[in-house]
């Protein structure tokens, strides 16, 4: 008998009610089935817990089974909108990708090496021994205690500057080397329309690090119009490297970024397996054209 009954029944002895006392000792004997009631309350809350934790463990699978599916048709709906904004399908990349690797066999990584440092670009065959960079890769050429080309095969050769408009406009500079490598085709950029694909191979970086880039022909920019605008992705130590057409003509040379004006889209970066690196949202790509960069060419050779 609990304690709390047994004192009760003592009372009940005590005050000479044996009836009363009697009664108290059944009523504490009768147990509910399934123990004490405040242990059976226990059980039941803890039951109805469990049962509540394996509904929120199946309702948080479903989620995250359609966050999966979400994240599936925005990645799906995002490459079609790129896609569509360049209209470089598969085709038209798997294109450029050809004529690129054979290109590149004609484009070469620049090095200049000053008291400061190392600084690099990229220049493309326009002749025998004849290399076309930028004029600013070459800024530092009066200290420089080195400055080599390097081709796709890992030949290296010294270079010599034959040319270089100081005033950047156009930006160009024409070396001398010795690599052995086929001069590029070139091809007229008055041809171009807007939205026609275009490709860049440069070396941004280092030896090794030849990168394909794909955008599209926007139109010319300066007073002279011999620059021209496209958002051809473009990445540090690209400078100087050829703009070609499908068909694997230069129609240009990659000089600048430039800020684009008014309320135009920002350009997207082409598709990831053509290109590597991202353009910056807010700008533009500038180039020089062929016809300003033969014709320039021409006045050192």
């Amino acid at each position: 008998m609990p304690d709390g009954s047994r004192r009760a029944f003592l009372a009940a002895v005590g005050s000479g009610s044996v009836a009363a006392a009697l009664t108290t000792s059944a009523s504490a004997q009768e147990t509910p089935a399934g123990g004490c009631p405040d242990v059976r309350q226990r059980r039941e809350t803890l039951e109805a817990k469990q049962a509540r934790l394996e509904a929120l463990r199946s309702e948080r699978a479903a989620l995250e089974d359609r966050l999966g599916t979400l994240r599936a048709t925005i990645d799906e709906v995002e490459g079609e909108w790129i896609a569509g904004q360049h209209e470089h399908d598969p085709e038209t990349r798997a294109r450029a990708r050809v004529m690129a690797e054979k290109a590149r066999e004609s484009v070469v990584l620049i090095e200049l090496q000053t008291p400061t440092g190392w600084s690099t670009g990229t220049g493309w065959l326009v002749g025998s021994g004849l290399v076309v960079t930028n004029s600013h890769v070459m800024a530092d050429w009066n200290r420089a205690t080195a400055a080599q080309a390097w081709s796709l095969g890992g030949d290296r050769s010294p270079v010599r500057l034959l040319g270089r408009v100081e005033t950047l406009e156009p930006d160009v500079a024409l070396l001398g080397s010795a690599i052995d490598a086929p001069p590029l085709p070139t091809g007229d950029s008055d041809t171009l329309e807007a939205g026609d694909p275009l490709v860049a191979i440069g070396h941004p970086g280092s030896y090794g690090n030849w990168v394909i880039t794909l955008g599209a022909y926007a139109g010319r920019r300066g007073s002279t119009e011999t620059e021209l605008l496209t958002d051809v992705p473009s990445i540090q130590g690209s400078s100087g490297a050829p703009t070609l057409t499908l068909d694997g003509t230069v129609v240009g040379m990659v000089k600048a970024g430039a800020r684009q004006e008014g309320d135009a889209d920002p350009p997207r970066p082409a598709d990831s397996t053509v290109r590597s690196g991202p353009l910056t949202p807010e700008a533009t790509v500038l180039h020089d054209s062929i016809e300003s960069i033969m014709n320039q060419v021409g006045r050192w050779t």
